[in-house]
């Protein structure tokens, strides 16, 4: 629906937002928000027979033993569950990590995602 709608979240923002700003835009984004997410997460696994697999699985490996390449201050922040993370941090942090881990050519990898949705879309809605 998203997709078909011509109403896609750009990659960049959608890696900066949480689910809390889709939530208070309304049912569309909320939709856009999640569909979006799980696309991005079977892209980063499956586009391209898995080239980003071992980047992805590296991005949350180094999450869950504390390793991000983050400053001092950040690393604490992300380590220490009863800080709470504000959107500005959650913003700069995801961007930072996504282009560490994955890329920072953004309008080339939101090529290579939204051609990887219109083959899901195509796969799921043509082939059955």
């Amino acid at each position: 629906m998203t997709l078909a709608k011509n109403k896609m979240i750009p990659l960049k923002e959608l890696i900066a937002m949480n689910p809390g700003e889709a939530l208070v835009t309304g049912d569309e984004t909320v939709m856009a928000f999640y569909s979006q997410s799980y696309a991005l997460v079977r892209f980063l696994r499956e586009e391209g027979y898995g080239k980003r697999l071992g980047n992805y699985h590296r991005l949350l490996e180094d999450g869950l033993k504390g390793k991000w390449p983050l400053e001092e201050g950040g690393k604490r922040i992300a380590a220490d569950r009863n800080i709470p993370l504000t959107v500005w941090w959650n913003r700069a942090v995801s961007i930072k990590l996504f282009e560490y881990y994955i890329s920072n050519d953004f309008d080339q990898i939101e090529k290579e995602y939204l051609a990887f949705c219109r083959k899901v879309v195509y796969h799921v809605h043509f082939r059955k």
